[in-house]
């Protein structure tokens, strides 16, 4: 994910960084509160 955005042009408008800025952001959240959940499933179940 990083790589392609790397071998970009350095002349990217602003608006576009900060729009890919905040998918990451926003991707990563999604991930940590989906493994939160899971884990909490998981110890639900096994106790």
């Amino acid at each position: 994910m990083y790589g392609l955005t790397a071998k970009r042009p350095t002349a990217l408008p602003a608006t576009g960084a900060s729009i890919e800025l905040w998918v990451v952001l926003l991707s990563l959240v999604v991930m940590s509160g989906a493994l939160m959940g899971w884990l909490a499933l998981r110890r639900r179940i096994t106790n």
